[in-house]
Order: structure tokens, then sequence, then C-alpha cells
């Protein structure tokens, strides 16, 4: 896998990914998240962008409706924007937000793996 010029095996980044999100939320604060004060605004009016030449785009998302079980869903496009490989799995334990989250990111890795995309963009 290719990020910022440097090259890592995708095992590599995957445990990375883990360890980030499990640090992230261990440093908020928990009264808050049990407030509900935490929810994700989604302002946002930003368009896809294609991935550079020769390099694949990973996309995910995960839903998860008040605690309970949710779903993950991963898109892997090229630089055309055509769809290459994707997929939607059932959680299969009541996740919060940031642990389905946590658990996309980790499907979308896995699939970009067994598809053998190696030179992939994941944001």
């Amino acid at each position: 896998m290719i990020f910022e010029g440097l090259v890592a095996p995708i095992e590599d980044e995957i445990r990375s990914a883990i360890r980030n999100w499990s640090s992230y939320w261990e440093s908020m604060d928990i009264e808050k998240r049990i407030e509900g004060n935490l929810r994700p605004i989604n302002e946002s009016k930003q368009k896809w962008e294609a991935p550079p030449n020769n390099l694949f785009k990973i996309n995910v998302d995960a839903a998860t409706p008040n605690g309970k079980r949710g779903s993950v869903g991963v898109v892997v496009r090229d630089s055309l924007g055509s769809i290459l490989a994707a997929g939607v799995w059932p959680i299969p334990f009541e996740a919060q937000a940031h642990e389905a989250e946590a658990l996309a990111s980790y499907y979308g890795l896995n699939l970009a793996k067994e598809c053998c995309f190696t030179e992939i963009l994941y944001l």
C-alpha cells in the first residue's frame, strides 16, 4: 500500500487503523459520549474525487442504529471511477458508531488485500 509516498504492507495498516481508532475513542470524554454530544454532523458538500492513475481508492461506511447490529459497506474504484470491487457485511455484534467505522476500515483493507489491490489510496 502507498500512503504519502511510503510503501507499507496492508496487514501493518490494518493493525495501525485499529490502534488509532482505539486510542481516539479512549481519549474522548466518556460522559459526553454517553450524553450523545459527539454525534457526527454531515454538512459536507464534498464530491467524490478519483484517485491518481495506477492507484485504487477505497471508500467505506458503516451504519448502526443506536448501538444495535448494523452493516458496513466498501467500494473500490479506479482512476476512471469504475467500481472494481464492492461488498456489504452485517456487523455480527451490537456496535457503537466508532466501532462500526473501525470495522468498515478493516473490511475495506481486507477486501483490497483479497483482490490483490496493493496500490491503494485510503482516506
